[in-house]
């Protein structure tokens, strides 16, 4: 969960060699329109390790006000989630 704005919303991330998986969430998250219907990019980061690159999809929710009560349950602050 992410807070943006006055709302909160899902963000989903998945390793490139698990793509197929975030590829079909997408479809049915975007298919209850909770989502822009546009395909997750591959993306890429630095590894841990050095000269290590991370190749990874991502796509977010649309923002809801309605998701608030998730994010509370689920966080402390920004960062620290509730055990």
């Amino acid at each position: 969960m992410e807070r943006y704005g006055n709302g909160s919303r899902f963000a989903f991330y998945q390793s490139k060699s698990r793509g197929g998986y975030l590829l079909w969430l997408h479809q049915v998250i975007g298919s209850l329109g909770y989502a822009k219907p546009e395909l997750p990019q591959l993306s890429s980061r630095v590894g841990l390790r050095e000269n290590e690159i991370r190749y990874y999809y991502r796509f977010r929710t649309f923002t809801f006000s309605s998701f608030n009560w998730i994010h509370d349950a689920f966080y402390v602050d920004k960062k620290t989630v509730v055990r």
